[in-house]
């Protein structure tokens, strides 16, 4: 019974402790985006394949940095990477894009996708799509754009799950996403004309 009692007394001590800690980190987090910094994430699935997480802010209102992720045929000015880029379809929220990525040493990555927009203004805009054909084994993810400082900025969520058919180091692939994420994110700040 007593070693019951120092196992409660031990768990009501940590637990406000990891709160604070998690607090802490969400903090620093915080801090860091404040001062332009993309901070990216990994996680591994169970087939092996990586998600790949982006945080950033954009000193702009949402409104103003959806059109850049709602306008897909205009990828090859908004993005990084895109050699071609067309929007097949739009029925409502569904639109359907077909995109070329610029790979270098070989021949670009094609894919067809159809994605889901949502836009509730005040409070998300977000593309979410899926693959539909393409050089990939899966391709799907999304963007989320959120108010943020009372909707003068945004909170940028990215959130990519995309496996080429074709071989590509691990270590090649995270170099490459580690340039050219926060280099996306600074292209769109001064598309946009997000303040500093």
């Amino acid at each position: 019974m007593k070693t019951f009692w120092i196992l409660v007394l031990s768990l009501s001590f940590a637990l406000p402790v990891a709160m604070v800690a998690s607090e802490a980190q969400a903090d620093e987090r915080l801090e860091r985006l404040e001062q332009g910094e993309t901070i990216i994430m990994r996680k591994k699935t169970k087939k092996g394949y990586t998600i790949v997480k982006a945080l950033a802010i954009i000193k702009a209102p949402p409104a103003k940095v959806w059109p850049t992720f709602d306008r897909c045929g205009d990828y090859t000015k908004s993005m990084l990477k895109v050699a071609k880029s067309k929007e097949v379809s739009r029925k409502g929220s569904k639109v359907r894009c077909y995109i070329e990525f610029e790979m270098p040493l070989i021949e670009n990555l094609k894919v067809l996708t159809d994605a889901v927009h949502t836009v509730k203004p005040g409070k998300i805009y977000q593309r979410k799509w899926t693959m539909v054909e393409g050089d990939f084994k899966v391709n799907k993810g999304q963007w989320t754009l959120k108010p943020h400082d009372g909707g003068a900025s945004t909170l940028v969520r990215y959130k990519v799950l995309a496996e080429p058919k074709i071989a590509v180091p691990t270590f090649i692939r995270q170099a490459a996403q580690n340039k050219l994420l926060p280099d996306l994110i600074e292209h769109i700040r001064k598309r946009v004309g997000a303040r500093k």
